[in-house]
This record gives structure tokens, sequence and C-alpha cells, in this order.
């Protein structure tokens, strides 16, 4: 949707004809929920405008995986979209703040880039609807180590940490809000899953968002940490059945 606006008004202009308007109010309709995952830098906003080689680990060119060069032209950009669908739209979407930053090849930004960048996205949300919901950091692998991607240790600790010591006087916040913790899961054991579920509801409660809800909005099996090869098929096995038993939504 944004990733190839070529300015600000091109933005305007792709939200109002996006074919995601139609969608989200029949999902809404329908009794469901609707997570709106606001990632892809577009090129005029982008630090790294003119690379476009093509990241092989997501296929996405590398401007949209750079960090913005304006946090004030980010946070209007993030005011229209949440002023498009909270607002005009009447929806009620959970935002969340990009895909996957703790590996490079959705975000080449450091963790300190991104954590500025959640608070920019905070700052325009809640200027447009002071009831958006906005969470993160929807991080590849919590940290088991079981996959063979780059994996920042202790990414969503320290990104919790930051919200909770980062106030936002703009709004009269004295820090910042996570309306949902949220990750992907890949190879994981169910011992796994479930014991990260307990390390990330403990960190909430501890750090003071209790009410945060917890959310596995990517999930499935990598057959190389099963013991076998990558390959086609090796995903329809009974390994891979089996680990599917978990939940979508972890709940509170």
């Amino acid at each position: 949707l944004l990733s190839e606006a070529t300015s600000f008004a091109d933005v305007e202009a792709r939200l109002t004809t996006s074919w995601l308007n139609d969608k989200a109010r029949a999902v809404e309709a329908a009794g469901g929920e609707v997570d709106l995952i606001v990632g892809m830098m577009p090129r005029y906003l982008s630090s790294c405008p003119d690379d476009t080689a093509v990241r092989s680990s997501s296929g996405w060119s590398g401007y949209q995986t750079c960090p913005p060069t304006s946090e004030a032209e980010w946070t209007k950009l993030v005011e229209t979209v949440v002023t498009h669908f909270n607002v005009t739209l009447g929806l009620d979407l959970r935002y969340e703040v990009w895909n996957e930053p703790d590996g490079d090849g959705f975000w080449t930004g450091t963790a300190a880039e991104y954590f500025a960048m959640y608070r920019g996205f905070v700052l325009g949300a809640r200027r447009a609807a002071p009831t958006a919901k906005i969470g993160g950091p929807t991080i590849m692998d919590p940290g088991t180590g079981v996959t063979t991607w780059p994996i920042t240790a202790g990414f969503i600790d320290d990104w919790v940490a930051y919200c909770a010591a980062t106030p936002l006087p703009e709004l009269g916040l004295a820090r910042l809000p996570i309306d949902f913790m949220v990750w992907h899961e890949y190879a994981f054991s169910e011992r796994a899953s479930t014991a990260f579920v307990i390390r990330a509801r403990t960190l909430r409660d501890r750090v003071g968002y209790p009410d945060a809800l917890l959310l596995v909005d990517e999930w499935n099996s990598w057959p190389v940490a099963a013991g076998g090869t990558d390959g086609p098929g090796l995903a329809d096995s009974e390994w891979n059945a089996e680990q599917r038993r978990l939940p979508l939504r972890v709940g509170r």
C-alpha cells in the first residue's frame, strides 16, 4: 500500500482507493479483528532511497528496510493512516509497527532506530485516535536459536524496557503504550512455545503492562530445525502438523 508511494499526497490517494478498505470493513462486520502491519518504508521517506537490491530473506527492496529520514514526516504519515482507518472508516484496527525488525531482511536500521520509530508511530497514531491500539515488535524468533537467521538477543526485552522508560510529553503520556506484544514462531517445540509465552507474560507484568495482549500472528514449522533439510514437501509433515496445535491467539 505505502511502499511505492512517491510523496505524501500519493499516500493519501492510495489510502482512498485501497482494497484494504473493503476488506477491513468486511472482517470487522463479520466479528473479526484486523491487525494492520505498517511496514515497508516509502521511498520518498526512506533514508536509503537508492538501495533497490532485493533482500533474499524477505523479498523487500533495500530502501523499504531503512529508517525514515524525518521523524516528523513519519509521524505525519502514521497520523494519516490511522485517521483514515479509525476515524474516516470508523474501524478499530490493531497496528503492528513493522515486521521482524530483529533480522536484516526487513529492517536494516539499529534496534535504537526501531525504538525511536515506534515512539514516532505512537505519537502519530494517538494524535489521530487517542484509543488507537499499537504494539510490536513482531520479532521473527523469540531467541531460541533454532533458526539460522541473525537474531538480536534480547530485542523484545529491550523494546519493552524502552517503552516503559520513554515518556511522550506531547500527548501527556508518562510512558509509551503497549497494547499488545506480538511475535512469530517457526520450528518451535511445544515446550519452547509455552516457555516463551510464560517469559513474555512475566516480562509484561514486571515492567507494568499487565493488560497487553499476547499474540502470535505468523507461525509454521521450519523443517531444518526438525533435523531435516530445507526443500519442497517437508512442511507437509507429521512434525509440522503436530506443531500447528499452537493457538493463534495466546491471549493474556
